[in-house]
């Protein structure tokens, strides 16, 4: 059986401050190693290139399991930007660890993104769920 991670968010919309809420599942966790889910920013463009770990959710090391999660934004973020010279983009990813060898890439990893918002900003209605 191979490693295997799936992640839903409840909503692709956090504010400053507010919660990111989903599901996760994973399989294939033979080595038994801790399994989390994390909330994270990168940056991308001209520059330098900057990353952070803002949040982490324990999971356990079951060999497979499933669980609801909530990680919190910073109330000072930074928020989701898409310039010209400049990205900041944020994401929630579930991890186990893997075989140094393995051969697939994303190889127990599952990835979404997300957009952070200013606290009180309201989306346009097209971005709305169900808009």
């Amino acid at each position: 059986m191979s490693v295997q991670a799936g992640l839903i968010l409840d909503h692709r919309l956090a504010e400053c401050g507010g919660p990111v809420v989903g599901r996760v599942s994973w399989t294939g966790n033979r080595k038994l190693d801790r399994v989390g889910v994390v909330l994270r920013y990168r940056t991308e463009g001209r520059g330098d290139v900057d990353a952070a770990l803002v949040a982490h959710y324990e999971l356990g090391t079951a060999e497979s399991g499933h669980a609801r999660f909530r990680l919190d934004v910073p109330p000072l973020g930074p928020v989701t930007y898409h310039g010209q010279l400049l990205r900041l983009l944020w994401q929630v990813a579930v991890h186990i660890p893997v075989a140094k060898a393995s051969t697939r890439a994303g190889a127990g990893l599952a990835i979404a993104d997300l957009t952070v918002a200013p606290r009180g900003w309201t989306a346009p209605q097209a971005a709305r769920p169900g808009g």
